[in-house]
């Protein structure tokens, strides 16, 4: 008989006979999946201040930077935030209203979709509306920080430098730049835009910002091996499960070329024969 011995260890029963080995790939599995959730999360986060291209722009955000007097006329009157692309609705029934009537054109194409094309002004049909270009430069031309930087809580001060702290080690993003200057810095230049594992197509769903990416490659390092060895090991086996039905074909072509080289024997003699 064979006895195994198990013994409790912080509420999990390890195997005697269980490798260091397996442990850790288990280990790092356990370390990915966690990973991963909180990518989705961090994602899920970002896209609600990072979408540049259609809804309108985070006023917190924006207030960091400017007076809250230098933003009072960009306000979308949807959302009641800072209008990107700034609509001016402009119906005559409306001629009498001495403010701007400003929305963001992701909200005003929202909105007129969800309520019949009806005004969001007041209740009618028709909504006359215009892109308005000058607000737009006006908004484009706000001062504003890295958004990334602002979801970490952080404040950039004018002594820092961008990267990374040699005191605490916190990686900072210092971009104080034209909000219309945003997307070329999140795409290109900030220090804090996440990065995918160099062994993602191996199967690691790690990202991290280019700073930390060094110090995953080196904790990772085995679990990236195993990673790769499993995927070497499962393409020797669809080789060999090739070259095995490319040798059972090779086999049946040579059997119909001799039963085809028979039948013309056979065919030969039938013929002399008559």
């Amino acid at each position: 008989f064979l006895i195994q011995f198990k013994k409790k260890k912080k509420g999990k029963i390890l195997d005697k006979n269980s490798t260091p080995k397996k442990i850790n790939y288990q280990r790092d599995k356990e370390m990915t999946s966690m990973s991963e959730e909180a990518l989705k999360e961090e994602a899920k986060s970002e896209l609600k201040l990072l979408s540049l291209e259609h809804v309108c722009f985070n006023k917190d955000w924006v207030l960091r930077l400017n007076p809250r007097s230098q933003i009072d006329h960009f306000i979308c009157l949807i959302c009641k935030q800072i209008a990107n692309s700034p609509m001016e609705i402009s119906c005559p029934q409306h001629e009498q209203m001495d403010e701007l009537l400003i929305v963001g054109e992701d909200c005003l194409n929202q909105y007129l979709k969800d309520h019949n094309n009806s005004c969001p002004i007041a209740p009618h049909a028709n909504c006359k509306y215009s892109r308005n270009r000058a607000l737009q430069r006006l908004v484009g031309d706000l001062t504003v920080m890295c958004p990334r930087q602002c979801m970490q809580g952080g404040q950039q001060t004018g002594n820092e430098t961008e990267g990374e702290s040699e005191t605490s080690g916190i990686i900072r993003c210092n971009f104080q730049g034209k909000l219309k200057e945003l997307n070329d810095h999140l795409s290109n230049d900030c220090s804090l835009k996440a990065i995918d594992c160099w062994f993602k197509p191996f199967g690691c769903n790690q990202r991290c910002s280019k700073h930390n990416l060094n110090d995953h490659l080196i904790s990772s390092m085995k679990f990236h091996f195993d990673m790769v060895n499993q995927l070497f090991q499962s393409m020797q086996q669809t080789i060999q499960s090739q070259r095995g039905e490319s040798n059972q074909l090779k086999s049946e072509i040579n059997q119909l070329r001799l039963q085809m080289k028979k039948m013309s024997k056979m065919q030969i003699q039938t013929n002399s024969t008559n």
